[in-house]
This record gives structure tokens, sequence and C-alpha cells, in this order.
């Protein structure tokens, strides 16, 4: 893996974070814009989401709004079978890029795939899904500030 440009990486889920958990045909990724709050040019985005099962890098960063996809570098690799597996699925990413140290965030509402306390999780709840709450949190990471976009 190159090096990347950026030491700091949000790992994105979607299901529950970029819509409800109930959500269905045009609700996906409904809250995917609000992500455009985000404007530290220095972060990347590395897509965590199951759904990189399903689909290619270039198919999951096609259905984000632009502003988004062009932060997106990459995507988690292989399923971690075993406890706090979307932890250790981002400790593998993170363990073989070539800059170090990096700092990382993790958007997800399923918690139990992580380490109890993980500082790195940002919490979403599933049956909302992303909110300015959460974006309040990761510009205050990024020690950035900006408007969330309305939806």
């Amino acid at each position: 893996m190159a090096s990347q440009p950026s030491k700091k990486l949000l790992f994105l889920d979607f299901d529950g974070v970029l819509h409800p958990t109930s959500a269905h045909g045009q609700g996906l990724l409904s809250k995917a814009p609000l992500l455009e709050a985000i404007t530290d040019e220095d972060c990347r985005i590395i897509l965590s989401t199951s759904w990189r099962f399903q689909y290619s890098l270039e198919e999951l960063c096609a259905k984000l709004p632009e502003k988004v996809s062009i932060k997106v570098i990459g995507m988690t690799g292989a399923p971690y079978i075993g406890k706090h597996s979307r932890y250790y699925e981002i400790i593998s990413y993170v363990s073989q890029l070539d800059c170090k140290p990096v700092q990382w965030r993790a958007l997800d509402d399923a918690y139990w795939e992580f380490p109890v306390g993980c500082p790195e999780l940002i919490r979403c709840n599933p049956n909302t899904g992303i909110t300015e709450r959460e974006i309040s949190l990761l510009n205050g990471w990024l020690g950035t500030s900006s408007q969330v976009p309305a939806l």
C-alpha cells in the first residue's frame, strides 16, 4: 500500500450512519450530504462498510456526493471473524500504511464491533443515522468548524 497524504483517516460505515437502518430505496445514503461539512483538506475517508463486499470502490464512490467521494482513498480489507471485528479490520488497515502515526476515527452505529470505551469511535444512532452532533464531534477532532448542510 502506498503512503497516504493524510495522517487523519475517517473510517465510514453506511448502514445506520448514512441512513437509518430501516431505510429503503430513495432513503438509502440520504444522510451522506452531511459529510460535506467536513472541511479539513487533509482528512481522508476509508470505507469500512459491509457494502464493500458487494460493490467495488468505484461503485461505492459513485453513490456518494462528489465532495465526499473525492476524499475516499480506499476500503478496509478482508473481514475479521471474532469479537470487535470492525475495530480489528481498521487496525489491520492502519498497520499497513507507510505513514505513521495515523490518527483515525470511525463513524459507525455498530458499537459492539469496537472495544468498550473505544475513543476513536464516533457512534451514530442506527435509528437516525448521522446528525449534526456527529459532524460536530468530527470537526472538533479535526480542529475545524463549519456549517452543517441542510438536508
